[in-house]
């Protein structure tokens, strides 16, 4: 029986990690490792509490600093002198693998090369995007290696398996999907806008956010519709969405674990540029997903490149992807409500 280490940081990493460890682990003993970067209480720390299920060997909880540069430098040298005293109880300090769900933080991927002979990465949203096309534009993918991929994606294909022989898989969410999600009837009229945070990240002004927002809300006018932001978003910003007329709710669990527990999945989910809209497409065949495009920054920043690279996977995946201003339109395919 080997070990196996998984280290995340977001709440979507961490239903990735469960995935992959009800996939590829089988009898392994499994120790998770949670990176906390909010203080009990943000909805980022709550979701991960509610997230982590029981079947963890055993579960290790690190609050890390929000300060950049040397804090954070000496924070995590700190919490790696943690891990190095405390592994060594569970049998965890050399694992057959490190499952990380954060690749482009360079310390986790340290503790990948310093606890596991192999690391495979998870999920983190649109950065999944950036090492998938580099790999294949590089072709530095490895093979499987014990059965282990290099990478586990909920944006891989069938296509990219085939091209690099499970180097990259594709991970189809099936542990987390059962028959009560798939057949979960649709609450007809009903409506969910999945929240981002793009005036906070400066990739539009917060007056066309709300601009937007209030051309979709317009278009809904016979639905029944709510806003569930996402967890970075500003509460100055919130309250302006609840004061335009749009209900604000925020979950206490990811969205797509929410959606699992209700007997009725809303019939539309609408989301600028979310992973929501793929992972929730992947477990609810049955629910209509829709991007909305607004027109953005023209400064150029990695942020509008990971904008944009997202918005291309969608419209390959075959989702529809509206502009918000024209988005009555888009709702001609639906039948009148109410």
């Amino acid at each position: 029986m080997a070990n196996v280490l998984f280290i995340v940081i977001t709440p979507f990493q961490l239903m990735c990690a469960v995935e992959a460890r009800n996939v590829f682990c089988g009898a392994d003993k499994c120790h998770l490792i949670v990176i906390d970067r909010e203080r009990v209480g943000h909805p980022s720390s709550e979701h991960l509490t509610r997230t982590i299920d029981r079947h963890w060997d055993s579960v290790i909880r690190l609050q890390e600093t929000k300060r950049r540069g040397l804090p954070r430098t000496l924070s995590r040298l700190w919490l790696t002198f943690k891990l190095l005293i405390h592994l060594p109880s569970n049998g965890a300090l050399r694992n057959r693998a490190v499952f990380v769900g954060e690749p482009r933080v360079s310390w986790l991927r340290a503790l990948g090369k310093l606890f596991g002979h192999a690391t495979v990465w998870l999920d983190d949203g649109a950065a999944s995007l950036f090492a998938i096309a580099d790999m294949r534009n590089s072709r530095s993918y490895r093979l499987p290696v014990d059965g282990l991929p290099h990478m586990f994606t909920i944006f891989g294909s069938a296509e990219i398996e085939a091209e690099n022989a499970g180097g990259i898989a594709h991970n189809r969410m099936n542990e987390h999907d059962n028959a009560s999600a798939m057949h979960a009837r649709i609450s007809r009229g009903e409506a969910i806008i999945a929240g981002q945070w793009l005036s906070e990240a400066k990739l539009i002004s917060q007056e066309d956010e709300l601009k937007y927002l209030q051309a979709v809300k317009s278009a809904l006018k016979d639905w029944d519709v709510t806003y569930e932001p996402h967890r970075h978003e500003s509460q100055e910003k919130l309250d302006l969405i609840a004061a335009m007329g749009l209900p604000v709710v925020r979950l206490d669990n990811p969205m797509e674990v929410d959606f699992g527990e209700r007997e009725a999945v809303p019939e539309l989910l609408i989301s600028w540029y979310s992973t929501v809209l793929f992972s929730a497409r992947t477990l609810f065949p049955q629910m209509k997903v829709c991007g909305l495009g607004p027109p953005l920054s023209d400064e150029t920043s990695d942020g509008l490149r990971q904008v944009e690279i997202v918005y291309d996977a969608m419209k390959k995946a075959g989702m529809s992807l509206v502009d918000p201003q024209h988005f009555d339109q888009f709702l001609r395919d639906f039948p009148a409500r109410k």
